[in-house]
């Protein structure tokens, strides 16, 4: 006589097997966006000709240089992103999270050496910018499925695969099982027609502390250099659900599959930059960003329920392995080159042109050689070319600004996201009275991308992902 079973499977990997660092984290970990004051940001983040103000440092260190007065400054922000993900038979679903904190703070001192030819200023600047956002809630939903999860445990099993954590656990789950030599499960050979749901929270984010130097030759030569450190949280909880199965599909009811990844650690860069401004309205900037160096802890945990109606018991022999995994991460270099009109008092024109090798990321460990994941970013990733551009006019005490920013898809040519282009749009005002200052920005962060649930046959959702983020800076010359 068949019992209906209910189980439960934990697993707690941080290591190899939970395959919790791959080419897409590379990536993840790899993105900075700048922008973090409200200045900064209502200009697209084009703040690298221009300088004077502490949005600025982490795009051209040489704008520090440019300060005339020491500064106090601070900027919170609020945000809030929807996701709308639409999948195969014209499923779509909508969600939305709200974050808020510090997206910048910092201070600048301003050291005039009294001369009038030859070194002008020498000025020290100590902040922290708050540069990317993991935040993010979305779900898939899927009714009448043609095709399952299972379907891929079945083919790796098949070709011997257990490398993955989630075969080994529909296998002491028996959610597949070795049918005469041939792996399967009970939806193998079916017409499917389950529902299906996945649901993606994630959390965390990337913040920068930097220590920085800026030097003014002549009032026409800037240069600037910085030393970073950086910070790295992340927090990944992904659940695939599918019940509603068909009573004509023997035994399974229904199964949740649930993978958590936590990522911790700190990384350290350097940026070096200059301004030359070879007319009194034109600046011109290049600056060299060298990769961040991350040392990095992965805790990876699985977690496999099953609705079963079987007299078999569960497999016992998977259960309760724990660890840890720690690796290094090295993300690509960049050369930003800026250029800056400035009309009198009244306005500033600003854009600054991106280039990054994303192919040249690198995940690092002294127990694994990781070349199965170096060799998929090399494969996946190519070079961008990301540009910036703001605008700003100003009528006495108040700054009206506007600006984009496009940041090209690092996927390949023939890549399924090779078409993921970011796009910011973003405005704000400004009042300054020469001493005492406030900005206020909005940016709207646009991206469509295709996420894959499952390889066996490919099943893709459309995420369409928009952020609108709030930011207001406060700050102090003196």
């Amino acid at each position: 006589m068949k019992k209906r079973m209910i189980s439960t499977l934990v697993i707690l990997l941080a290591g190899l097997s939970a395959m919790s660092q791959n080419a897409e984290d590379a990536l993840r970990f790899s993105s900075l966006f700048t922008g973090t004051t409200s200045r900064s940001a209502s200009l697209g983040g084009a703040m690298g000709a221009l300088g004077g103000d502490q949005g600025a440092f982490n795009v051209n260190p040489a704008g520090l240089g440019v300060y005339r007065k020491s500064e106090l400054s601070f900027t919170p922000y609020l945000s809030y992103t929807t996701t709308e993900s639409n999948a195969s038979n014209s499923n779509s679903y909508k969600d939305f999270v709200y974050g808020m904190g510090i997206k910048n703070a910092g201070y600048v001192a301003a050291i005039p050496t009294y001369n009038e030819t030859g070194l002008i200023n020498f000025n020290l600047n100590f902040s922290y910018n708050y540069q990317n956002s993991f935040k993010q809630y979305a779900g898939i939903r899927i009714y009448d499925a043609s095709s399952s999860l299972l379907d891929d445990f079945v083919a790796d099993a098949n070709q011997g695969n257990w490398y993955y954590t989630g075969n080994k656990l529909a296998l002491a789950t028996d959610l597949i099982y070795d049918n005469e030599g041939v792996f399967m499960s009970d939806l193998s050979g079916s017409e499917y027609g389950q529902d299906l749901r996945r649901t993606i929270q994630l959390k965390g984010g990337m913040g920068e502390y930097q220590f920085g130097m800026g030097m003014n030759f002549n009032n026409n030569l800037f240069i600037g250099l910085n030393m970073g450190i950086n910070s790295l949280h992340y927090e990944s909880t992904t659940t695939h659900t599918e019940y509603n199965i068909p009573e004509e599909i023997e035994y399974l009811n229904s199964f949740e599959y649930t993978q958590s990844v936590k990522t911790s650690g700190l990384g350290f860069n350097a940026k070096l930059g200059m301004i030359y401004t070879p007319f009194s309205w034109l600046r011109l900037g290049v600056a060299a960003h060298s990769p961040v160096f991350y040392s990095l802890e992965d805790k990876y945990e699985a977690n496999m329920k099953t609705d079963l109606e079987i007299a078999i018991p569960v497999k016992p022999d998977e259960v309760n392995n724990s660890g840890r995994f720690d690796y290094s991460l090295v993300s690509p270099p960049k050369i930003v080159f800026s250029g800056g009109i400035l009309l009198g008092k009244y306005a500033a024109l600003t854009a600054d042109y991106e280039i990054a090798d994303y192919s040249v990321v690198r995940l690092r460990s002294d127990d694994y050689d990781f070349v199965d994941e170096n060799d998929a970013i090399q494969a996946l990733y190519t070079i961008t070319h990301n540009i910036k551009a703001g605008a700003e006019f100003r009528f006495g005490m108040i700054s009206y600004r506007a600006g984009m920013g496009y940041y090209q898809s690092p996927y390949k040519s023939g890549e399924l996201n090779e078409n993921a282009d970011r796009i910011n749009v973003s405005g704000g005002i400004g009042i300054n009275n020469g001493d005492y200052f406030i900005d206020f920005a909005y940016v709207n962060s646009s991206l469509a991308s295709k996420y894959v649930l499952y390889q066996q046959p490919q099943e893709v959702a459309i995420m369409d992902e928009v952020s609108h983020l709030f930011l207001i800076t406060l700050g102090y010359k003196f």
